[in-house]
């Protein structure tokens, strides 16, 4: 396919192959881009793609939409010329381009191999992390001692090159932050560390402050002042993330039809699932040949086998008026459980993956949810066996703890047990709290109903009263 235009571009941009042909000018002359891979699409506004000009890779980005393409080109070329000035490693601009109609390109150097802070941090060793992380802290250090702030601080947005340098890429998020606000340099730092393991907080935190304690904005700042900022900043993270899987993100398609609406994970191991699992009519076809976990008037949960995989579809029923209303208001539970996996998920608690959530459009209107197949057992059998798996439950109410969540209905058939490892099934009424004394309130409710599971006299009840009473809620 060849797009000769934003008109064109505007027109095809719903079905645009992964490989394409874009005619621009460049140096006021007629040049064919190959668009190789399209890496992200923001619609109707601009694309990032691994492109080809002549026999050069690069990386280029396309503007196209009709109000703020120029604006927001402009803002990309100026933030990577300031960075390249400053001698903060990034990509270089090599050229820019203009689209008949008013759309325009810029082209970067292509950094291959190029390997992103997060995938680096994920394969090193636990002993060479604190090296890795004063690379990236020096780079931050450096940043800041320019006046150049990356706002979209996440760890995909620094990259080691083929030399092990670390750069900073998408200069389209950086912006020129007086050094002086101190407030909002305190406040990125903590979102940069809020995107490491929660456990690993407090280290971190004392890491970067022994590097940046000499920066004015870091200067009057206590390790547990900071470290309060990163905890804050992690929850709203949590949140973010929650509503990002419910569009159409790197977490998700969505599927916008006239009946329904349609979610898939994007994790291409559940693609094949997933292809079967786009239409109610197939949903209901699937779960008339699996085999009845429930029949309730609440919810309908069947297991299924495709590819020699089990998956569970839960089918939650609008029984009454009063469910009707509130799923009208935006509080459905099969929303909720979709959004608390991902975000269980992101905390190191282990819970079946989701893979589609299905919403029928209309006034009674079921929804659909599909995930893997949870394993272990019931956490009330498997500790008539075993011992009660102490380190598990201590991770697992840290973690909430954290994050400040509540399950809603700890009972033992919603704690699956394998391994010594635990599991968390049945999210329907789990939520995520901003204030302290909700949480608080919730909580107490959680382990009570916990407990509840055992006779206040066996030792299992006994051993988790020990467990939970040496965890304080942050």
């Amino acid at each position: 396919m060849k797009i000769d235009g934003v008109s064109h571009l505007l027109a095809a941009e719903a079905n645009l192959p992964q490989r394409w042909q874009l005619q621009c000018r460049i140096r006021g002359k007629t040049a064919n881009v190959s668009v190789e891979h399209v890496l992200r699409r923001l619609p109707t506004r601009r694309i990032a793609a691994r492109v080809s000009l002549g026999d050069r890779q690069l990386f280029g980005k396309i503007y196209y939409h009709p109000a703020k393409a120029r604006r927001e080109w402009r803002r990309e070329c100026r933030l990577a010329a300031d960075l390249q000035k400053s001698g903060v490693p990034s990509p270089r601009l090599v050229a820019t381009g203009n689209l008949s109609g008013g759309g325009l390109l810029a082209l970067f150097e292509f950094i291959s191999p190029a390997t992103p802070f997060s995938e680096a941090w994920a394969r090193v060793d636990e002993k060479d992390k604190p090296a890795l992380f004063l690379q990236l802290i020096g780079l931050y250090q450096k940043l800041y001692r320019t006046g150049l702030c990356q706002t979209d601080i996440h760890l995909d947005n620094f990259v080691f090159d083929h030399d092990q340098r670390l750069m900073v890429i998408d200069p389209a998020g950086v912006r020129h932050i007086n050094g002086r606000l101190t407030r909002y340099w305190k406040n990125n730092l903590a979102l940069l560390l809020a995107q490491f393991r929660w456990q690993d907080s407090h280290a971190l935190v004392r890491q970067a402050l022994a590097v940046l304690e000499s920066e004015k904005a870091f200067s009057n700042i206590s390790q547990a002042q900071l470290a309060a900022r990163v905890n804050r900043q992690a929850r709203l993270r949590l949140e973010r993330l929650g509503k990002k899987s419910l569009r159409e993100s790197s977490l998700a398609t969505l599927q916008n039809e006239d009946r329904f609406d349609c979610l898939i994970n994007r994790d291409p191991r559940f693609e094949r699932v997933a292809d079967r699992c786009r239409i109610p009519e197939q949903i209901e076809k699937l779960m008339s040949t699996g085999r009845s976990l429930k029949a309730g008037n609440s919810a309908t949960v069947v297991k299924i086998e495709i590819a020699d995989r089990e998956w569970v579809i839960k089918r939650y029923n609008v029984k009454n008026n009063w469910v009707a209303v509130k799923r009208r208001l935006g509080l459905s539970r099969a929303k909720r459980s979709w959004q608390m996996a991902f975000i269980l998920q992101e905390l190191g608690i282990r819970t079946p993956a989701p893979v589609a959530l299905i919403a029928e459009k209309g006034w009674r209107g079921n929804a659909y949810l599909v995930t893997e197949s949870a394993t272990g057992e019931d956490i009330r059998d498997y500790c008539e066996k075993l011992p009660v798996p102490k380190s598990a439950f201590s991770h697992l109410f840290q973690a909430l703890d954290f994050a400040r969540i509540s399950h809603g209905d700890l009972k033992g058939s919603n704690i699956l047990c394998a391994h010594d490892a635990i599991a968390l099934i049945d999210l329907d009424a789990m939520t995520q709290h901003r204030r302290p004394g909700t949480f608080l309130k919730c909580r107490r409710k959680d382990i009570d109903r916990l407990l509840r599971n055992w006779p206040p006299t066996s030792p299992t009840h006994e051993t988790l009263v020990k467990v939970l009473k040496d965890i304080s809620p942050s």
